[in-house]
């Protein structure tokens, strides 16, 4: 298990808590004191057990550059000035926005920190720590035509970009920032498509970076002890690179015939599912690389019987993904 710390556990408790808050809150202001209590207990988060401070001062210092000048525009925003109706105006608070959750142009500050933590704090960077400010995004700002083809664009540069890295906590970072998107226009559309969403995506999240965790894996030089830790990884993989057929592909597919019922341009259509498929060969390289391993360390591998259940229960978890998605859409 990922956590065992009571302070981890009540810190993560705490966190929910404030994103079940922030769901039925409709005060701007209210969202804010949220979304900053939650930075606090973030940090706190990273910094537990970790003997390298420098991801949460990242974080930290990103935080406050974000937060001071958010709380500034919203003040602007509440005394309803004629300006801040404006399309500029309106950009301005998203970019601080990606500021904080690391989109394009800010995601380098996102990626060095993921090489320095561990995945423990990966996880809860890609997942948790980043779906309060996401749902605040959404609730204060609106998305018009620049700023979706902005996110779009974003995730076309980050599918390119993610080929340059060698290191798999990098390529996670870029997949992170990648998905946020999804997010972003899933809460924007429908509410309860991004609850199912995220429920989803933390379930596949927790077990790719719970089994990285114990098999104690770095980047892309994979050293398996046994077949069990090798195939467990290849199913995870597939499970969170949200292929067809499986469960995660659902909603990148509701997206889709979402956007498509509301009639949205054909070529902004077209860019999602050009970046989204340049992401999937992303992750297709990873598992490309283990088939190249597999002969070399094949002859190698103990008959350690300890991964067996866990290898198990990841094909149960790819065998549920593929059974639910074929009842969601053809029963």
């Amino acid at each position: 298990m990922l956590f065992m710390n009571f302070k981890h556990n009540l810190f993560i408790a705490l966190l929910l808590a404030l994103f079940i808050l922030m769901l039925n809150s409709n005060n701007v202001f209210i969202q804010w004191v949220i979304m900053e209590f939650s930075t606090i207990i973030s940090i706190s988060l990273i910094n537990i057990k970790s003997p390298n401070k420098i991801p949460s001062l990242i974080y930290y210092i990103v935080s406050v550059i974000s937060s001071i000048f958010l709380f500034l525009f919203i003040i602007m925003y509440l005394s309803s000035l004629d300006f801040t109706k404006s399309d500029q105006f309106n950009f301005l608070i998203q970019m601080l926005f990606f500021l904080k959750i690391g989109i394009f142009p800010f995601h380098f500050w996102m990626i060095y920190s993921y090489e320095m933590m561990n995945w423990k704090q990966i996880f809860l960077m890609s997942t948790l720590i980043k779906f309060i400010p996401i749902y605040m995004f959404v609730s204060l700002t609106y998305i018009n035509l620049w700023s979706l083809t902005y996110l779009v664009m974003s995730n076309l540069f980050i599918a390119f970009y993610t080929n340059k890295f060698y290191s798999l906590k990098k390529l996670l970072a870029c997949s992170t920032i990648f998905n946020s998107m999804y997010f972003i226009l899933l809460l924007n559309l429908n509410k309860t498509a991004f609850i199912i969403f995220i429920i989803i995506y933390v379930i596949n999240y927790y077990m790719l970076i719970s089994f990285l965790n114990k098999s104690n894996i770095h980047n892309l030089n994979y050293s398996f002890v046994n077949e069990y830790q090798f195939y467990t990884f290849m199913i995870l993989m597939i499970n969170y690179s949200m292929l067809p057929i499986l469960l995660t592909f659902v909603i990148k597919w509701n997206l889709i015939n979402m956007m498509v019922s509301l009639k949205t341009f054909n070529w902004i259509l077209f860019i999602i599912l050009f970046s989204s498929m340049m992401m999937i060969w992303n992750y297709l390289i990873i598992l490309k690389n283990l088939f190249m391993k597999m002969n070399f360390y094949k002859n190698n591998f103990m008959n350690d019987k300890k991964y067996f259940a866990y290898s198990l229960f990841a094909l149960t978890l790819m065998s549920a993904n593929v059974s639910m998605f074929l009842m969601f859409n053809f029963m």
